[in-house]
């Protein structure tokens, strides 16, 4: 089970922002230019996306850093990203923070975290002969404002087309490569 229990935003001047995240389904309302997309995209950043927040006018010369605490299969874990790429923090959630790692090994540890099942993962990688990783599966778990009102469509990033050359392997893993399941179920 997956949960996002917090999201804590540190400006820099130490003035402190926490959301908490409510049991179930999480849905944001305001009118148009209000945040939504933006607070969509950081929980994008917090999971390890490479874009440059420290440019966009919500973060410029206000963000310090940003905590996470999430909860994966009964585990607490706790995520920091700062608005230096070099310097995030990744832990369990009653342990103290060590010391800052490069966004390659806070990718990495995600990827650990998220992807317990290797085998799985390569069998995925050879067969898709894409180098995909669960940012790949994550960023298809959340709504964009593409899809607002299609509840249905978890598949909304792929309307970007960065993301839509992913979708066809992916479908293709999951329904060509068990297709005797598939016919099982029929």
């Amino acid at each position: 089970m997956f949960k996002i229990r917090q999201l804590t935003l540190f400006s820099i001047q130490d003035q402190q922002f926490t959301y908490q995240f409510s049991e179930g389904i999480n849905y944001f309302k305001g009118k148009n230019d209000s945040g939504k997309t933006e607070f969509y995209s950081f929980i994008d950043f917090m999971f390890g996306s490479s874009l440059d927040i420290s440019k966009k006018r919500w973060y410029k010369d206000s963000l310090h850093k940003a905590t996470m605490e999430l909860e994966y299969n009964g585990i607490g874990f706790l995520l920091t990203r700062t608005m230096n790429p070099n310097q995030n923090y990744f832990s369990y959630v009653n342990e103290d923070i060590s010391e800052s790692i490069d966004l390659r090994t806070y990718k990495d540890k995600l990827n650990s975290m998220f992807c317990q099942d290797e085998s799985l993962l390569k069998e995925i990688r050879n067969f898709t002969n894409e180098d995909l990783t669960y940012r790949t599966f994550t960023m298809f778990n959340f709504f964009g404002e593409n899809g607002q009102g299609k509840i249905q469509d978890f598949l909304d990033k792929c309307s970007d087309i960065k993301y839509s050359v992913k979708l066809n392997p992916i479908l293709n893993f999951i329904f060509n490569n068990h297709l005797d399941k598939i016919f099982a179920l029929s």
